[in-house]
């Protein structure tokens, strides 16, 4: 143990409440032990023993409470970052005055039951609102050209396999 650790006592009682929020977070989220002890620092040799209560208390039942400390900031840590996620909104796509266009273009493409072709700059947006769009709206079907997709047998057969 590194010099991290503030020094908190923590009763058995403590030590297998936190044990037993470990094993259940370890459950629930299918994590190994390998990845606990790279995010919490306690050596998995330890923390494994230490979780099943099996640590070697030779120092007496508060021997365990650095791991412990460790165990408690990891799950507290863990938590929060749980709570922000779910409060954070999702930046996967942001309708730009480009994606509002984009859209619009795709909207009337399906509504008139034409084919569409998107083009522009690269990084404008064209790929993510197409994806958006098909997302949002059923029976939409989307290729993306490239150099392999070079005659109409080839754009023909992209096409069938986008539509199954």
């Amino acid at each position: 143990m590194s010099d991290d650790v503030m020094g908190r006592k923590y009763s058995e009682e403590e030590q297998q409440a936190l044990r037993e929020r470990l094993l259940a977070v370890k459950e629930r989220e299918d994590l190994t032990w390998e990845k606990i002890s790279s995010e919490s620092g306690v050596k998995a040799g330890t923390l494994s023993p230490w979780a099943g209560g099996k640590y070697n208390t030779n120092g007496g039942p508060q021997a365990g409470s650095p791991i412990a400390e460790r165990v408690e900031r990891w799950l507290t840590s863990r938590q929060q970052r749980a709570t922000i996620r779910a409060a954070a909104p999702d930046f996967r796509f942001v309708m730009t005055p480009g994606a509002e266009d984009f859209m619009a273009m795709l909207a009337n493409t399906q509504a008139l039951a034409h084919i569409s072709v998107l083009t522009g700059a690269a990084g404008i947006g064209k790929t993510r609102a197409a994806c958006e769009y098909k997302r949002r709206s059923p029976n939409v079907f989307k290729i993306t050209g490239s150099k392999f997709l070079s005659s109409v047998p080839q754009v023909l057969g992209a096409l069938a396999r986008e539509m199954g």
